[in-house]
């Protein structure tokens, strides 16, 4: 309620200033649009998180992982899904990186 006030107030006085409100302006910006890059595109399974997700998937099954047990249940459980998926596919993870 206050703010309604306020705001009635302020247009009040802009007219009586002779600057009253006409027209909506549009805001102009300075900077030249430039042609969007194409990025390159990187497959699935090349990509480097997922790369390093797989490289400690193997440190995990050989028994050599330093992460905590919760963080290597994670992880394998999401890459389990990935094979069950088919986002990924076994010969991603004999591949040595």
């Amino acid at each position: 309620m206050r703010m309604k006030q306020h705001l009635a107030a302020m247009m009040m006085m802009a007219e009586m200033g002779g600057y009253g409100i006409t027209e909506r302006g549009n805001v102009v910006t300075k900077r030249k649009s430039q042609p969007i890059q194409n990025k390159k595109f990187t497959p699935f399974n090349k990509q480097e998180g997922i790369l390093n997700m797989i490289n400690d998937y193997k440190l995990i099954e050989q028994g050599k992982s330093k992460k905590g047990i919760s963080k290597q249940n994670r992880i394998k459980n999401k890459i389990n899904e990935w094979l069950e998926s088919g986002m990924i596919i076994n010969e991603d993870l004999t591949i040595n990186n």
